[in-house]
C-alpha cells in the first residue's frame, strides 16, 4: 500500500520497493517555530534545573571555590560560564537523546505533529541527533532559519516533515 502526502520541493523518498515513491511535507516555519519555543520553555526550565544542580554538585566537588566566588562573590565571569555550561549540556543532552530515542521526535515537534529525519527518508541516526544538538549551540544559529533551512537540517542532511 503506498503511503502519500503532500509532497513539497525535493522532498520525495526512494523506499526499499524501487517501484515505491513516498512522499512527506516539510514542516512549515510556523511549527519549527512552535517546535523551537516549547522545546526552550521544557530545556530552560525542567532540564535546566536538574542538568544545574548536576554541574553545580560537580563543580563544587572539583573546584568549590569556583562555585562560591560565582554565586557569593565577585564572580560574575564564572557565573555566566556556569549558566553556559547548563544551558549547553541541557540543550545537548535533551535533543540527542530525543532525536535518537524517540525516533526524530522532541517534545515541542510531538505538540506540532512533525519528525525529524535524514534527507534520504531514513531515521537519525545517534551522530546525526548529536550533530544537530552540537550545530544548535552555535550563537544565532537559530535565526538561519529565516533565510530557509536552519543550519542543524543544512549542515546534517537532514530536515523535519510533518507526520
Amino acid at each position: 500500500m503506498e503511503n502519500q502526502h503532500h509532497q513539497t520541493e525535493e522532498t520525495s523518498l526512494l523506499a526499499d520497493d524501487p517501484n515505491l515513491i513516498l512522499q512527506y511535507e516539510e514542516a512549515s516555519s510556523n511549527k519549527r517555530i512552535v517546535n523551537f519555543l516549547v522545546d526552550t520553555i521544557f530545556c530552560r526550565y525542567a532540564m535546566g534545573y536538574g542538568i544545574g544542580f548536576l554541574i553545580g554538585s560537580i563543580l563544587n566537588a572539583v573546584n568549590p571555590a569556583f562555585l562560591y566566588n560565582a554565586i557569593y562573590g565577585d564572580g560574575e565571569r564564572e557565573f555566566y560560564i556556569y549558566l553556559y555550561l547548563v544551558a549547553i549540556v541541557s540543550w545537548v543532552l535533551y535533543y540527542t537523546i530525543c532525536e535518537k530515542a524517540f525516533k526524530g521526535v522532541t517534545l515541542g515537534k510531538a505538540f506540532s505533529g512533525t519528525r525529524a529525519m535524514r534527507e534520504d527518508g531514513s531515521e537519525l541516526t545517534f551522530k546525526d541527533a548529536l550533530l544537530r544538538s552540537l550545530i544548535r549551540t552555535i550563537p544565532f544559529e537559530a535565526f538561519s532559519g529565516l533565510a530557509g533551512r536552519p543550519w542543524h537540517d543544512t549542515w546534517t542532511k537532514t530536515t523535519v516533515v510533518n507526520k
